[in-house]
């Protein structure tokens, strides 16, 4: 009997044993970190692709003729409407704000040849300041098909996607200051039962809370609007300081040439319609 054969056999089924033992400990770990944050069977947290970035409102100036403002500037309303490049809903401002939340149903996009993209989403700041942490449904098109997806964002980072949603689903979102510095942002597809949660360090000003439907910038340039057709938020709900001093600012999405490319409803029981 070959001794040296033998222990090498011994050495060889030890080393695979303790490959298969750590692959398991590694899948065990990595499914832990996956189920602490996010709840159901659809893929976890992943990266976005293309990159989408969810910005600060492009207000128009208005002159003649109409031309966009070649920086972000502060809201500039007549009549409490405030018109913007990338933009539709209503944006609350005044108290210091310390949660938002707000439901909707995800927009059916329809199929276009070329991209076109739009996002369903509440937040926090991002009007009158660069900081702003918010959460919503992503519903776009690219050559003839159509995708849609939960995410996140806190800028200036892109946005994270979290899963794939789909149209129809009714939406339920939050996100609200536990302690100084952190927030935890909450989505849950009411519909399908999943549902994400997660604690991020935040130490934005809280100058405005917003229920908005977006034309994001995609892979660095303005994106073209998806036809979601309409967006309703219900459910509007806010926290913060001084809760007599809110200003409701209308917000409606201009073309550079001025025409109307969605335009957002008074708010009645907590509610409103974006039209497309």
């Amino acid at each position: 009997m070959d001794t040296n054969a033998t222990l090498s056999k011994r050495r060889l089924r030890f080393r695979f044993r303790l490959i298969i033992l750590l692959s398991l400990a590694l899948a065990a770990a990595g499914s832990f970190a996956a189920v602490n944050s996010f709840h159901g069977a659809k893929t976890p947290v992943r990266t976005a692709s293309p990159h989408r970035k969810h910005s600060q409102p492009l207000a128009v100036q208005q002159t003649t003729p109409v031309e966009w403002a070649a920086t972000f500037g502060p809201i500039s309303s007549t009549s409490g409407t405030l018109e913007a490049h990338n933009w539709s809903g209503h944006i609350f401002t005044g108290p210091t704000f310390t949660a938002v939340s707000g439901q909707w149903v995800v927009p059916t996009v329809q199929p276009s040849a070329t991209g076109a993209y739009s996002a369903t989403w509440i937040g926090v700041d991002g009007v009158n300041n660069t900081s702003l942490i918010q959460a919503g449904t992503a519903q776009d098109t690219l050559n003839g098909t159509t995708t849609y997806d939960d995410w996140y964002e806190i800028l200036p980072a892109n946005e994270t996607l979290i899963t794939s949603v789909a149209p129809g689903d009714h939406i339920q979102a939050s996100i609200s200051e536990g302690s100084p510095g952190t927030w935890t942002i909450a989505i849950t597809d009411i519909t399908s039962g999943q549902s994400f949660s997660q604690a991020f360090a935040y130490n934005g000003p809280g100058a405005s809370a917003e229920w908005i439907e977006e034309s994001p910038t995609v892979n660095g340039q303005p994106s073209d609007l998806a036809n979601f057709g309409t967006a309703q938020f219900t459910g509007m709900a806010w926290a913060g300081s001084n809760p007599g001093s809110v200003v409701d600012t209308t917000v409606d999405m201009n073309d550079a040439g001025g025409n109307v490319m969605a335009s957002s409803g008074v708010i009645a029981n907590n509610s409103f319609t974006i039209t497309g």
